[in-house]
């Protein structure tokens, strides 16, 4: 599964990328030091935003393997893994 084939994941990519630049550039504003304090906490951010993203996607992929599995006849459903809701 590549990751970044995924159009709402290039769009964050984007969307991030200008947050960073912006939140840099308001940093600047304020002084240099705020400038690296706001975007540290601006990348860690967006890698928790990634990290749990690529995590979700990964679940879907496996349960996806999983149902096609069942559907062939070749596994039984095990469905107590999963819990309703993201």
């Amino acid at each position: 599964m590549d990751f970044l084939r995924n159009p709402e994941i290039r769009q964050d990519v984007k969307f991030y990328s200008l947050f960073i630049i912006i939140t840099a550039i308001v940093g600047l504003l304020i002084s240099p030091e705020a400038a690296i304090g706001m975007v540290i906490v601006s990348l860690i951010a967006c890698t928790y935003h990634f990290y749990s993203t690529r995590k979700r996607y990964i679940q879907l992929a496996n349960l996806a393997e999983e149902l096609d599995r069942v559907l062939h006849g070749e596994g039984e459903p095990g469905i107590e893994r999963y819990t309703e809701g993201e």
